[in-house]
């Protein structure tokens, strides 16, 4: 776990620094690193609660803006149902499901 938290760390500094400079290399490695991230706290049986979702949506934005030829329908599926299975307030549940589906509009994904 140790890892992951250096992970994570390492990955947050990615996408503040993206954040200031648009860099198609930077939001490569940002989404490569929280794609590690994820895999060890899905090895691990990390519990999905709402941190992991709010971590997730995180990696789904920059994995959107790295990957726009890829799908990422079968990721958003899997927050949604995620983030279903946590005791969300409506209006947090609804502010989800925007960002979601704003992410699929944003690469044509909507159907």
């Amino acid at each position: 776990m140790n890892n992951a938290v250096v992970i994570y760390n390492l990955a947050s500094l990615y996408i503040e620094k993206s954040d200031s400079i648009h860099s198609p290399e930077e939001e490569q490695k940002t989404t490569e690193i929280l794609e590690k991230y994820f895999q060890i706290l899905d090895k691990n049986e990390i519990p999905k609660d709402k941190n992991y979702v709010n971590q997730y949506l995180i990696y789904l934005k920059a994995s959107a803006d790295d990957h726009i030829d890829k799908s990422i329908k079968a990721e958003t599926r899997k927050i949604y149902k995620i983030a279903n299975e946590n005791s969300y307030e409506t209006h947090e549940l609804a502010q989800i499901e925007n960002t979601l589906a704003l992410l699929l509009f944003k690469n044509n994904q909507i159907s």
